[in-house]
């Protein structure tokens, strides 16, 4: 399987294409024999390595290596192609899911740097240090932390500077005053928009901390919650309570 069609295929198993792209996806599987049974083989490989079904996986691969033996002409020759390709993504998604069940590599896997608003009410933080949004936005975070801090000792409910630099002291290590902040501001309560990202910013600052047991309890108050990160909480909890058990 050629590079791309791999990162196609499995970027269409994990959901990472657009809806647009899905479904152009599906039509070419519908007049490509080959790449639906790719697909489907894909799929069911990836769901018995992901149910640490061991023996499951097994007889996938035996199925795949009869079907090379028993048939003839150009359906071998797919076959064949079939199994190289199935083999490379074995191996890539052993390693890609090992790591993804590791609950070291959730933090790594699910953080993004907090997206300031063009526009915010009440947020001053976008309009009054003009030197801090500079640099944050350039991506030089240990120059905008002293920055941040400073400012918001005197500018304590400003949720956008303060959800700056709880990203900001979780991109340098500094992951215990990152979970501070976000719990004093998920105690104020202030705005719900602000508060449901305080509370995946607590739950991405424990998982930096290794405190799976208090990111699975956020993540699950998030999950239930339904908002914006209920989606990605839900993964982490499928992730940590086979850590947990």
């Amino acid at each position: 399987m050629e590079t791309n069609r791999f990162n196609q295929i499995d970027d269409y198993l994990q959901d990472r294409l657009t809806h647009k792209e899905a479904r152009t996806f599906e039509e070419e599987m519908a007049t490509n024999n080959e790449l639906k049974i790719q697909v489907k083989l894909c799929r069911e490989l990836k769901e018995a390595i992901l149910e640490e079904d061991v023996v499951n996986l097994r007889r996938k691969l035996e199925k795949i290596s009869k079907e090379n033996h028993q048939t003839k002409g150009l359906f071998t020759h797919i076959s064949v192609k079939i199994a190289a390709s199935v083999a490379v993504f074995v191996v890539a998604t052993i390693l890609l899911w090992a790591s993804y069940s590791n609950p070291e590599y959730l933090f790594e896997n699910y953080y993004s740097r907090y997206e300031t608003p063009g526009t915010t009410r009440g947020s001053r933080a976008n309009n009054d240090p003009t030197k801090i949004m500079e640099l944050y936005g350039q991506g030089q975070l240990k120059k905008t932390i002293p920055l941040l801090e400073t400012y918001t000792q005197t500018h304590t409910n400003d949720a956008v500077a303060l959800l700056m630099l709880s990203s900001a002291y979780l991109e340098n290590d500094m992951a215990l005053k990152a979970e501070e902040i976000v719990k004093i501001m998920i105690n104020q309560n202030q705005d719900a928009i602000y508060t449901e990202t305080a509370q995946w910013y607590l739950c991405l600052a424990y998982l930096s901390q290794e405190k799976y047991k208090e990111a699975f309890i956020e993540s699950s108050k998030i999950e239930a919650q339904g908002g914006k990160y209920a989606e990605s909480a839900k993964k982490i909890n499928k992730r940590l309570i086979k850590h947990l058990e």
